[in-house]
């Protein structure tokens, strides 16, 4: 994975190293005989490594490359929410959860909680900003650490003391009063036109809640969403 360097946020050398190598296997054509024989187990990370920086034809190259198993799809979100949907970064923590890959994990959700804070929403700033400092507190990562409480101090947002009993779990996943109010449709089946009727919201509206609880509960389906809405008490 990619090593942490103190003072250079999330591995800066990295990051030139992987321009270097996007630039070299785009130069030799795309997804012909570039950079590590073209492999999609090579080249994901290496992409999602150079998502900010801009790097001539990366995004035709994200276009045609192929995902193959959960890590490259780990990385494929990763770079998409680093690309323009931000929205999508506690679904990327999720992935790495799911593949145990901690610090990965934790950087996605300090990522989404610099989101939740630029919208204005605390509550999943919090959560993800504690759960972000639980990972790293495992892996003794310093530096992470410190960015992580950095961000709280600056979105003046507490992180949650460890240990916290059970009955907070609902406000972890950063619901709002009108997401469970969604999700208690979802779990019984709705449509988003039928959550839109109910709830008089528009049908655009409707999805775009659905989409988010999804990306909160950390799910890629509505029948996930309703399967941890029961599991976790939500609803």
């Amino acid at each position: 994975m990619v090593a942490e360097v103190p003072g250079q946020g999330s591995a800066g050398p990295y990051r030139v190293v992987a321009q270097r190598d996007a630039q070299a296997h785009l130069g030799s054509g795309g997804c012909g005989e570039g950079v590590g024989g073209s492999s999609p187990r090579y080249l994901w990370p290496v992409i999602e490594a150079g998502a900010s920086l801009a790097v001539p034809g990366l995004a035709a190259t994200v276009a045609a490359l192929p995902v193959i198993g959960p890590v490259q799809e780990a990385h494929r979100l990763a770079y998409t929410a680093a690309t323009g949907q931000p929205g999508l970064w506690a679904r990327v923590g999720a992935a790495w959860r799911d593949l145990r890959e901690l610090y990965p994990q934790a950087l996605a959700l300090l990522r989404a909680a610099e989101h939740a804070a630029e919208t204005g929403d605390r509550v999943a700033a919090s959560s993800h900003l504690t759960n972000a400092s639980r990972e790293a507190g495992r892996l003794r990562a310093d530096p992470l650490s410190a960015r992580i409480e950095r961000l709280a101090r600056l979105a003046r947002t507490p992180l949650a003391v460890q240990g916290e009993t059970e009955s907070a779990e609902e406000r972890e996943f950063g619901l709002t009063p009108r997401e469970r109010d969604v999700l208690r449709l979802v779990a019984d089946g709705r449509t988003d036109r039928q959550i839109a009727e109910e709830l008089f919201i528009s049908v655009k509206t409707a999805g775009a809640h659905v989409s988010n609880i999804l990306a909160k509960l950390g799910v890629r389906s509505r029948v996930q969403a309703a399967t941890a809405a029961h599991r976790h008490e939500l609803i």
